[in-house]
């Protein structure tokens, strides 16, 4: 761990204004991961920034919950932290296009005969759908959209581009509510 390291750390724990100044340092010293990142990553500048925030949030989280411990610099932490949620991005990105509805987990962790396996299967995935339908009709027609999208592997900006909206932010945040008003309605409801 570098003087500077100790600095960010120090300021981050401090008064709010210079938790603020040490979070913008923190925050603009390690965006060049972003551009070495699309070469390495398949995955478009939008969702590289996405998951940089992401990346970052979780380094101020561990620095404040005591989680960092020092062992490496703060730049080979974030990095490491930035890195393997850029594996996760693409991980999900690639497989919930073409796994939306798959219950295979089933075989791995039920020891049934086939023809059993299928049909129970086939029972959770009729429930899963129904839960789902059940949940969204609560929450309209705008968030019901937004978040099959999402759910379907759809980026931000590809959800704005669909549904009309302005931005990949503005996407996001409708989102974000979306997602709060689909938790609030899902009383009794089992998402899996």
């Amino acid at each position: 761990m570098t003087s500077s390291d100790t600095d960010i750390i120090n300021h981050l724990k401090k008064d709010p204004l210079q938790r603020r100044t040490a979070e913008t340092k923190l925050f603009k010293e390690y965006q060049y991961f972003i551009a070495n990142a699309t070469k390495k990553h398949a995955l478009n500048t939008e969702e590289l920034q996405s998951v940089y925030c992401d990346s970052f949030m979780a380094v101020v989280e561990q620095i404040l919950d005591g989680r960092f411990e020092g062992g490496s610099t703060i730049k080979t932490f974030f990095y490491r932290i930035f890195s393997n949620k850029c594996i996760d991005a693409v991980r999900k990105k690639t497989t919930n296009k073409e796994k939306v509805h798959d219950a295979d987990w089933v075989e791995n962790w039920v020891h049934l005969s086939s023809r059993a396996a299928n049909a129970l299967k086939s029972i959770i995935q009729k429930e899963m759908v129904e839960e789902v339908n059940q949940a969204f009709q609560n929450i309209g027609k705008t968030c019901n959209a937004i978040l099959t999208k999402w759910g379907q592997g759809y980026s931000a900006a590809e959800i704005a581009t669909l549904l009309g909206y302005k931005s990949a932010q503005s996407v996001r945040t409708t989102k974000s509510r979306c997602m709060e008003k689909l938790l609030e309605n899902k009383k009794g409801i089992a998402i899996r």
